[in-house]
């Protein structure tokens, strides 16, 4: 959402202070109907509420304003934080997919998905199994991977950090095409053998391990 200079300075100085009054907060040559106009928008958009004789950001405002480097007031590109599921069936099979769009168009590995602000790790998982496959199972972590994936010239193609749940005991039918992409049960030596996205491997490796504690790793690769 762009906006304007008066609110950005606003933002930003309810930021640097808990509380702040109206000529606290009003730049010196700034007319008043000018700056209550968008200091009303702020409160209109829930980032800033009026308490007593003071603003301060609300947790809407707080949360925008993690998100936001002041000096350039630009969001933060940020890692994502996803939980990613193998989830493996009584046949030995684990649940891989065909991804159906960039990144990694047309390469295989494990459903995955965004965690969602206030969600649990746990949650997440049940959830992202359910919508992109269609199954539940029953879910372990098993561990942390953090990933980045390059190109040759160094740009970042994908920065994931990845909450890595074991799926076991599948109930239901699978979703073949799925939203993600086209979804099925394959061998592990036939998983292997597709052309899989990065860390697909190394995330195998951490869903197998027989470690009770969680297992934390990290990886870059170069992705022609």
């Amino acid at each position: 959402m762009e906006m304007h200079i008066i609110q950005k300075h606003i933002l930003k100085r309810l930021a640097e202070n808990k509380t702040l009054r109206y000529a606290q907060i009003k730049p010196p040559r700034v007319e008043g109907n000018q700056f209550s106009y968008h200091l009303k928008t702020l409160i209109r958009r829930g980032y800033v509420m009026h308490k007593n004789t003071a603003y301060a950001l609300t947790t809407k405002g707080v949360h925008y304003s993690t998100q936001v480097t002041f000096e350039h007031f630009s969001l933060r590109v940020q890692p994502k934080i996803t939980t990613l599921i193998v989830c493996k069936n009584s046949k030995g099979e684990y649940l891989a997919y065909t991804r159906n769009k960039q990144p990694f168009l047309g390469m295989d590995g494990f459903p995955y998905g965004k965690v969602h602000l206030g969600e649990r790790v746990a949650v997440a998982a049940e959830r992202e199994l359910k919508e992109k496959a269609g199954i539940s199972a029953e879910l372990k972590q098993k561990g942390v991977m953090y990933l980045l994936v390059t190109d040759s010239a160094g740009e970042v193609i994908a920065h994931t950090l990845f909450h890595i749940f074991l799926g076991t005991k599948p109930k239901g039918e699978i979703v073949i095409d799925s939203p993600i992409g086209k979804i099925r049960w394959l061998s592990e030596k036939d998983l292997l053998k597709q052309n899989i996205m990065p860390g697909v491997p190394e995330v195998l490796r951490i869903a197998k391990s027989t470690s009770n504690a969680l297992l934390f790793e990290e990886y870059e690769f170069e992705q022609a």
